[in-house]
């Protein structure tokens, strides 16, 4: 049998694939069109304010990467969750949204780093996903 590795990038802001060495995709999470910057800044946070809602934004932009990729959130075998100013509270915000996206029966093993700071500062999350297609 053989199987492929499916690595996937995910922010609040953009999604990237790369399946095998090579990038297939991307999906943003913002509009397209238009120059205005204060347009894009707008959308560019598309998850919210809270570490919850930033976390469940970039499970729905993980759960649409892995159905464009053929796959499924079962598919995930790696979590990596880098969370701006871990504290307890952020603790739970992640956990409440991986119990909503993934199986208690078999979850992904997953790792949460607490760090200073993401490429912008109203991002509050980053995930980074590994996944294993058949």
């Amino acid at each position: 049998m053989m199987t492929s590795s499916l690595i996937l990038w995910i922010t609040t802001s953009r999604t990237q694939i790369q399946f095998d060495g090579r990038r297939i995709g991307a999906a943003d999470c913002y509009p397209h069109g238009g120059d205005n910057h204060e347009h894009f800044r707008t959308f560019f946070r598309c998850g919210g304010d809270s570490v919850l809602e930033q976390t469940r934004q970039a499970f729905r932009n993980l759960e649409k990467a892995m159905e464009a990729a053929g796959g499924t959130l079962k598919d995930i075998v790696a979590l990596r969750i880098y969370v701006v100013d871990y504290q307890a509270e952020s603790g739970t915000a992640v956990g409440t949204a991986l119990r909503e996206f993934f199986s208690p029966e078999n979850p992904p093993a997953s790792t949460w780093i607490g760090v200073s700071a993401l490429a912008d500062p109203e991002f509050l999350i980053e995930i980074e996903a590994t996944a294993v297609l058949d």
